[in-house]
């Protein structure tokens, strides 16, 4: 019995039951620890039955009274075959007690099975308890703020609750190695930034700026990996090399989609250098040098001449019409004088 009694303890402890080092027999179980053993298995079994009781035992005797005929109640919808009833919790005998066990251990979940002959120990026992605490507020009904009772508003915390916004945040890059940082820009780091705190605008932005930042930059890590197992090791190139690789064949792409949709098109293209790089077509485009004039075939100078004529044709009538009733309108003035 002895080793019987090991490996239910040992199977209660992972359930969250909180059991001192001291016991190590069935015998030695409590009124009190016998009804949270019994419903800290409960409710991993099905948690809408053992979610509306209660693991610790009220002072009161009715109440007690009332706790122990639920728990009765709740084993024989599980199938326990035994005698069972109030007195089975309030005045427990050890076979009673260690058959009630027995019975619950062998219907927990099966991840809560395999891990009874691990070793307990304190991490185990907290995941657990907070595994276990998780189960029992995802069995909570959610209820819109504005309807919530009391009781809810404390587990459903609408209060404390806040946007997710955050700011973009200024941090040091590669500041535990200080040989490879330019003295300015440590010196900016040193004497120039902010700290994170007093980056953002309000302090409830610092935790999700910080979550943001940190969570892009192990996306991009994890992106570069991927993209590194998948065709880095394929192009048999260092990390470095196929990194300026990429960049070259980046600026490329660039340079063509600049050259092509620009604001100079074709003309653009024609006056720079075939192996003229991005930043040159850059400074070409700003400055304007690399634009020249298409000279177009036959019939587009025709047309655009053709509709210039017409332009400058409607501007003159307009200037005409305009004149004529500018002096209608001061003869009529004259003349009522």
């Amino acid at each position: 019995m002895e080793e019987v009694d090991r490996i239910l303890i040992r199977a209660l402890a992972q359930t969250g039951c909180d059991i001192s080092d001291d016991v190590d027999s069935i015998k030695q179980f409590s009124t009190e620890l016998l009804v949270e053993a019994v419903v800290r298995c409960l409710r991993l079994i099905d948690p809408p039955l053992g979610n509306g009781i209660s693991h610790l035992l009220p002072p009161g005797m009715s109440a007690r009274f009332r706790i122990g005929m639920s728990l009765a109640q709740a084993c024989q919808d599980l199938g326990y075959e035994g005698e069972i009833g109030y007195q089975t919790f309030l005045y427990s005998s050890e076979p009673e007690s260690r058959n009630l066990l027995m019975f619950l251990v062998e219907n927990l979940p099966r991840d809560s099975v395999d891990s009874v002959h691990q070793p307990a120990g304190k991490s185990v026992v907290l995941q657990r308890s907070i595994s276990s605490r998780i189960k029992e507020l995802l069995c909570i009904p959610w209820v819109p703020a504005s309807l919530r009772p009391p009781s809810l508003l404390w587990i459903q915390r609408s209060r404390l609750m806040q946007r997710f916004h955050t700011q973009p945040l200024s941090l040091p890059d590669n500041y535990s190695n200080a040989k490879t940082i330019p003295k300015e820009v440590k010196e900016y780091y040193d004497r120039d930034l902010l700290p994170v705190t007093a980056q953002s605008c309000q302090h409830s932005f610092v935790a999700t700026s910080l979550l943001e930042r940190a969570l892009a930059e192990q996306s991009a890590v994890q992106e570069w990996e991927t993209e590194w197992n998948s065709q880095g090791l394929v192009s048999h190139l260092s990390p470095e090399q196929y990194r300026a690789r990429k960049g070259q064949r980046l600026q490329k792409r660039l340079r063509e989609h600049f050259l092509q949709y620009g604001p100079h098109g074709a003309g653009a293209q024609s006056s720079l250098p075939p192996a003229a790089d991005f930043p040159q077509v850059l400074q070409c485009a700003s400055t304007g040098k690399a634009a020249t004039v298409a000279k177009g075939s036959r019939f587009t100078r025709t047309d655009k001449f053709t509709f210039t004529k017409e332009a400058e044709h409607m501007v003159h009538q307009m200037a005409a019409v305009g004149n004529a009733l500018s002096s209608s309108r001061d003869s009529e003035e004259v003349r009522s004088q």
